[in-house]
Parts: C-alpha cells; sequence; structure tokens
C-alpha cells in the first residue's frame, strides 16, 4: 500500500464518519439510536487508527525524495481534504453534544415531575399511610 493509498482510505473513514455524524444527528434519539450510533463511531474510530498506524509504518521507511512533485501534491490535497472533513466533523459532534445536552435536561424535568406526581399521588392512596386513608374515608 502506498502512502498515498491509505491517506485516501483514512479519507474515506473520515467521510463514513461524518456521515454517520449527520444521520445521527437528523434523527429522533432513542436509546437504541444511541447504542447503534455508539458501536458504529467506534469501528470507524477502530479502521482510522489502523489506516494512521498503517501511514506512520509508511512514512518511516520512505524515501521522501523518491516522490514525484505530482504524486506530492496529491498527498498534499488529500491531507487538506482530511482536515477539512475533521473541521466538519468536530462541528457536528459540537452539534451532537448539545442535543444530548437538551435530552438529559428535558429526561431530567420529566424525571422531578413524576416524582412530584408520584409524591402527590401517594398521599391520597388509602393504602400507603393507614391514618391518611383513614382520615380521607371519614371526609368523604
Amino acid at each position: 500500500m502506498t502512502i498515498l493509498a491509505a491517506l485516501q482510505k483514512k479519507t474515506k473513514c473520515l467521510e463514513q464518519l461524518l456521515s454517520v455524524s449527520d444521520a445521527f444527528l437528523d434523527s429522533p434519539l432513542e436509546a437504541d439510536t444511541l447504542s447503534q450510533f455508539e458501536i458504529v463511531r467506534a469501528g470507524i474510530f477502530k479502521a482510522i487508527e489502523l489506516y494512521q498506524h498503517r501511514i506512520e509504518e509508511i512514512t518511516k521507511t520512505l524515501d521522501r525524495h523518491m516522490i514525484d512533485t505530482a504524486t506530492a501534491a496529491l498527498i498534499e490535497n488529500e491531507l487538506h481534504r482530511q482536515n477539512s472533513i475533521l473541521s466538519k466533523i468536530q462541528s457536528v459532534d459540537s452539534r451532537i453534544m448539545n442535543k444530548l445536552q437538551k435530552e438529559m435536561e428535558s429526561t431530567k424535568i420529566e424525571l422531578t415531575n413524576s416524582k412530584k406526581t408520584r409524591k402527590s399521588l401517594s398521599k391520597f392512596k388509602s393504602g400507603s399511610r393507614p391514618e391518611g386513608g383513614e382520615k380521607l374515608n371519614k371526609v368523604l
């Protein structure tokens, strides 16, 4: 595998990561959706890590004087593409974090309201407090 081929494979992984992140951002947030997103994303990160390791191996043995200017320009172009994609991923990830934060806040509010409702309802249940139920029965 050449350095250019390894860089192109890494770029494809980054594009896939961006695509998966965009799709997650556009989808409704559900427990299954989040866990699937995490699994797919972890797999893509593993592939990126492997390609990065391969790129590092190739560059250690690469004689830079043997690369012609056309190939050097292609390599530079590929690196610019990767940087551009990484910027987009960073932006999408920031929006994903905001989405998750809003969902957490919403869930906290729902949980608090649910606890308040249960507490209020427990005051009116005859079986939950013997004297409370008897008092309510006498009033009725």
